[in-house]
C-alpha cells in the first residue's frame, strides 16, 4: 500500500479556517483507512480518521471536520500534514506521507535536477 498526499490547503470562511488535504492512493490495494494529521504553530495538532475505500489510481479530499479560528484575519504561514496507512486491527503503521505547503510565499524549494554543476 502507497499514498501520495498530492495538496494541502487552508481556506477561509466565516472567520474561520477549513482544511482539506488531497491523497493519491499510487498503490496496487485499496486503502480502507488514513489516519490524517496537521499541524501548524497556530493551533495544536489535529488528528482525524478517515475510513471507506480509497480505489488503486483514485485521488481523495479529505476535509477536516475540525475548524480553527481565523488569526489577525490571516491564515497559517504553513501547515504540515501527515496520512498514514494503519492497520484496524493491529497497532502497525503501513505508510506514512508528509506534506508541508507554505501560505506566506516566504519559502521556496527547488528542484535538485539538473545539476548546473555536471553541465
Amino acid at each position: 500500500m502507497k499514498l501520495q498526499i498530492t495538496d494541502v490547503d487552508a481556506l477561509e470562511q466565516n472567520g474561520k479556517v477549513r482544511y482539506l488535504i488531497q491523497v493519491l492512493n499510487s498503490g496496487n490495494d485499496i486503502i480502507p483507512e488514513i489516519e490524517f494529521s496537521l499541524s501548524s504553530p497556530l493551533f495544536p495538532t489535529l488528528t482525524e480518521l478517515w475510513k471507506g475505500k480509497l480505489s488503486p489510481n483514485m485521488v481523495l479530499t479529505y476535509e477536516f471536520s475540525t475548524k480553527t479560528a481565523l488569526k489577525n484575519n490571516e491564515l497559517p504561514a504553513y501547515v504540515c500534514a501527515v496520512a498514514s496507512i494503519a492497520s484496524s486491527n493491529q497497532n502497525q503503521t503501513f505508510y506514512t506521507g508528509t506534506y508541508c505547503k507554505d501560505f506566506s510565499n516566504d519559502f521556496n524549494v527547488y528542484g535538485v535536477t539538473p545539476n548546473p554543476v555536471q553541465d
